[in-house]
């Protein structure tokens, strides 16, 4: 436990300050304090949730906008190969 505490604070450390707490703040998924306690390696099972819901949200953005630049340059489709229908 006290390694995982200390994984998500340095995590929180290096992320932190680069717009981990606003993203997580102004999605109003998390209130500013638990924010602030996620950081510091506090709560790890909400930190850890967290985080892997802000890297689903921004993998979706980076994908998404990946399929409009191959759409609008008529390039090969990156999703249509992956995605399972």
């Amino acid at each position: 436990m006290h390694l995982i505490m200390a994984f998500l604070a340095n995590t929180g450390n290096i992320f932190g300050d680069v717009g981990l707490h606003d993203i997580r703040v102004s999605s109003e998924v998390y209130a500013s304090a638990t924010t602030n306690q996620m950081l510091q390696g506090k709560q790890y099972t909400r930190a850890i949730r967290g985080i892997r819901l802000v890297h689903e949200a921004l993998t979706h953005l980076f994908l998404t906008a990946t399929e409009d630049f191959a759409t609008k340059n008529s390039l090969p489709s990156v999703i249509g190969e992956t995605k399972h229908e």
